[in-house]
């Protein structure tokens, strides 16, 4: 079997759930103005991040913008649920869980409510690298979410309906090969 991590850098961070199943995926994130604006504080801001397969960029919060003073780098149109808009966009560097990193990244400003998430990552983010939503049972039997993901992608899919095919070809030639030395030794018997 090849190796698909050998000489590639390959970060990772795993969540787990540790009383039931996630409702939303939300993991901590660093981000800071990048060193290529060199009169700007490059100070790490810790937020909540929410992933969002429905969103085609990542959203840094118009508040957490603001908290940083981060200068616009331009602007760009934005299509919601029921408006379109024009907002603007910065560049960003992002850590999500200490391990995976995003440097010079083009996000856009928008409006995440007012709770505790401050950034949304989006597709730009997701689709580069490799994710799994799946469940392991606690301590006490119950299904826990476990979300994975994996920066850059090694172009090796989780393919369920290939793994399933392969098992269930295994086990078929298992029965032939079972059912195959059975009738041998039936007719050794007979012989």
């Amino acid at each position: 079997m090849v190796n698909p991590y050998k000489d590639r850098f390959v970060t990772a961070f795993t969540r787990r759930a540790q009383d039931g199943l996630f409702r939303e995926i939300l993991v901590p994130l660093k981000v800071r103005i990048p060193n290529i604006f060199p009169k700007a504080s490059h100070d790490l801001f810790e937020v909540e991040a929410i992933w969002d397969t429905g969103a085609t960029n990542s959203v840094i919060s118009e508040s957490l913008a603001q908290k940083m003073s981060i200068l616009p780098t331009g602007m760009t149109k934005v299509k919601g649920i029921h408006d379109e808009k024009l907002v603007p966009t910065y560049i960003v560097d992002i850590i999500l869980n200490d391990k995976v990193a995003f440097e010079k990244w083009r996000v856009t400003s928008g409006d995440l409510g007012q709770g505790s998430v401050q950034f949304l990552i989006g597709m730009d983010i997701i689709a580069n690298g490799d994710s799994a939503i799946s469940q392991e049972l606690n301590n006490d039997g119950k299904p826990c979410t476990v979300f994975t993901f994996r920066y850059p992608s090694i172009v090796r899919p989780n393919d369920y309906v290939e793994e399933i095919n392969r098992y269930k070809a295994e086990e078929e030639r298992k029965a032939k090969r079972s059912a195959a030395a059975k009738a041998f030794k039936k007719k050794r018997r007979y012989h």
